[in-house]
């Protein structure tokens, strides 16, 4: 590893020693975009979470679907919001979401926690 010290700052630096100095040169741009539109412990998660590979960054928004208290709620979310053969459900029948969360969303769909945020639930697709 490279011993660098200034004009990078300790971001910089982190990045840097977790990554490359290549990496940082394609990636970092998008990182900082990212990290001042989202969080740093978000992001760091997504690139944890996509096989610690910063070049997963550039498809960070499109794979973002969004923030939910937990798998299930976006199951909700899924099943009365976008999925259109469930629109028309009468209000008697009780759904499952935490077994569709678990059992079918979440093939396609991970969830990311922050817990230093306090902000759980940020749902992404797998693939674009």
């Amino acid at each position: 590893m490279t011993n660098l010290t200034l004009p990078f700052d300790v971001e910089q630096i982190r990045f840097i020693n977790n990554y490359s100095e290549e990496e940082f040169e394609k990636y970092y741009p998008t990182y900082l975009k990212l990290v001042n539109k989202y969080s740093t412990e978000l992001v760091d998660e997504f690139i944890n979470c996509f096989d610690y590979d910063p070049s997963n960054l550039e498809k960070f928004e499109d794979l973002y679907v969004g923030n939910f208290e937990t798998g299930q709620d976006f199951a909700d979310y899924w099943v009365n919001e976008i999925c259109e053969e469930f629109k028309d459900i009468p209000s008697w029948i009780t759904v499952d979401y935490a077994d569709i969360w678990e059992n079918k969303l979440s093939k396609d769909y991970v969830e990311i926690d922050c817990y230093g945020e306090h902000t759980y639930g940020h749902i992404f697709k797998r693939t674009v």
